[in-house]
């Protein structure tokens, strides 16, 4: 009978100890999607951003200011990388806003020629990342590479 107790007891440890594991599994599982869900999230507030910056060009800085909002959180979820890129495509959504504010009041018509041309460099620059997002995001988003 004392045997048998043991051998109860035994299997009951090892029926929660398979469950326990499985409680982690689940939970491992759960912080995946998490971070998944916000990482996507940042990623489609970029892709939206640089869709504005092609298709409406640089308009108010209020662009900028939810575009921040939006991605406060990459330095939390992402490496150095993907917060570079971030932080180029807001520097270079300032800089065209400022090209685009000074070719509305020239100092010279050369200048003018000029900003047009940083412009149109600009603008390329975002049409340009639209296709290459996915490529910067993808190491984090990819399900085949969980991080």
């Amino acid at each position: 009978m004392d045997d048998v107790l043991k051998l109860l007891t035994f299997l009951v440890a090892c029926g929660l100890a398979f469950i326990a594991y499985q409680q982690f599994q689940i939970a491992r599982a759960k912080l995946k999607i998490d971070l998944f869900e916000k990482r996507i999230a940042v990623f489609n507030a970029t892709r939206q951003m640089l869709g504005a910056m092609v298709s409406d060009g640089p308009g108010e800085l209020e662009k900028v200011y939810e575009f921040r909002a939006a991605v406060a959180a990459a330095p939390f979820l992402f490496d150095d990388d993907v917060i570079a890129y971030l932080e180029e495509i807001d520097s270079r959504a300032v800089d065209l806003r400022a090209i685009v504010k000074r070719i509305e009041k020239p100092s010279t018509n050369g200048d003018r020629d000029s900003l047009i041309d940083k412009e149109a460099a600009v603008q390329i620059w975002f049409k340009n990342q639209l296709l290459e997002i996915t490529a910067k995001f993808m190491p984090y988003l990819g399900l085949h590479t969980w991080r």
